[in-house]
């Protein structure tokens, strides 16, 4: 089984926009066992501007599953990843360099490997708390425990009840009687530990577009707490006055993309699979005269290049069609590998084909790539291929101990490439 799933997993490829709210709304809706701990995992760059939304959709569904962010890439979405940390009451997994993958994962699998309880509730009886986070519990994990942020009316009666489902569907009750605790000056710090909840949550949702009565609620906090806020510091004040005129001059700055990040994420002005260049500066688009980098009116080279599977020759043939289709699958994570090489040497590369061949083991994994034949006479796409091919996985059989698969691509810049 967990061979299936690196197969499918692996063979998996996302292009265009990260549409993060309709994917987890499907895995949200998606039918759950009772009495069962259910997580779900998001991997993304995090190259979306739905936080606010997707903040609200984790914290209104903690009870339905747990909800883990992983960063990936050199470019990671922190505000997103970490946000989405918070509001899910778990911690936060960045990822901006293969070498760091493992370490993380075996993490990740460590922190969420001994759920205790699901199903959580928790009652107030008698007891006048508001003001409580988060809205929904998330499951306990040995790693996690429950926490609850929150305040109080009158006097501290009543009871705490909590409730959730065990292992083998056992219910588990837990009963605070209240009057057993007394408030004492010891403690003092659980108001600030609110507060802080408080803030970073009110900040998370407003930081892309903040609401009036947000800011003012995150003010009041910081001046009634004494706390650092995004509208709250504590001031040194400088005698000499550093900008007498009191006006404030934008600059607009050029700014360079993350590393291993092609100009086709900055969004809809890039034609999907072209890179723009012009002696290696980038543009908006191909159609725009205005360069991303500031320089004289110069033509604007367009390159858009088409990768054809022109051969697959499988050592088994009753599996050459399903084959074909997984590799057909990769085409364009072959073209981001060109369009990467063409942006790090700042120029064209001449068209032709590519014979690389793969030793499969039994169980799908990718034992070993070769190149054969290199027409393009390049080692950084080379390279960049076999990186790619290497994540292939094929469905896991027991027929055949090991398989070879070779693969032509060709290589095409159609109309020569290049348009002013």
């Amino acid at each position: 089984n967990i061979n299936k799933a690196m197969y499918m997993i692996d063979n998996e490829h996302g292009a265009g926009g990260t549409e993060l709210l309709p994917a987890l709304t499907r895995a949200m809706a998606l039918p759950q066992s009772e009495g069962f701990s259910r997580t779900i995992v998001i991997v993304t760059d995090g190259y979306v501007s739905v936080e606010r939304k997707a903040f609200d959709l984790i914290r209104n569904s903690l009870g339905q599953a747990n909800v883990f962010a992983f960063g990936i890439g050199s470019g990671v979405n922190r505000y997103l990843i970490e946000g989405l940390s918070r509001v899910g009451k778990g911690e936060s997994f960045v990822v901006t360099k293969n070498s760091e993958a493992k370490e993380q994962a075996v993490k990740f699998r460590n922190y969420i490997q001994s759920p205790l309880l699901t199903n959580i509730e928790i009652e107030f009886k008698s007891f006048d708390a508001y003001e409580t986070e988060p809205l929904s519990i998330p499951d306990v994990f040995a790693e996690r425990p429950i926490l609850i942020y929150g305040k109080y009316r009158g006097s501290a009666k009543g009871h705490i009840r909590l409730t959730g489902k065990a292992g083998n569907n056992v219910t588990y009750n837990q009963e605070l009687l209240l009057k057993k605790y007394r408030p004492n000056d010891k403690n003092s710090a659980l108001a600030y530990l609110w507060a802080r909840e408080r803030i970073a949550l009110l900040s998370d949702y407003g930081r892309l577009s903040p609401r009036d009565q947000d800011i003012e609620e995150v003010t009041n906090l910081g001046l009634k707490y004494s706390l650092l806020t995004e509208y709250t510091s504590f001031v040194a004040i400088d005698s000499e006055k550093r900008n007498e005129s009191g006006q404030i001059t934008s600059v607009k700055q050029p700014l360079p993309l993350p590393q291993g990040v092609t100009n086709m994420a900055v969004g809809s002005g890039l034609m999907s699979g072209a890179a723009y260049q012009s002696r290696g500066k980038l543009y908006k688009s191909a159609g725009s005269p205005e360069p991303l980098v500031s320089e004289s009116d110069e033509e604007v080279i367009a390159t858009r290049i088409l990768v054809h599977l022109v051969n697959v020759a499988v050592s088994e043939k009753t599996k050459k069609e399903s084959i074909t289709k997984t590799m057909q699958a990769h085409l364009s994570s072959i073209e981001n590998c060109y369009q990467y090489t063409i942006q790090k040497m700042k120029s064209n590369i001449p068209e032709g084909e590519i014979e690389i061949k793969i030793l499969f083991s039994g169980n799908g994994k990718t034992l070993k790539v070769t190149v054969m034949r290199d027409e393009l006479g390049n080692k950084d796409l080379a390279d960049c291929i076999i990186g790619e091919v290497e994540k292939i996985r094929l469905r896991p059989t027991r027929a055949y101990p090991e398989m070879e698969v070779t693969l032509v691509f060709s290589f095409e810049i159609p109309n020569g490439g290049r348009s002013k």
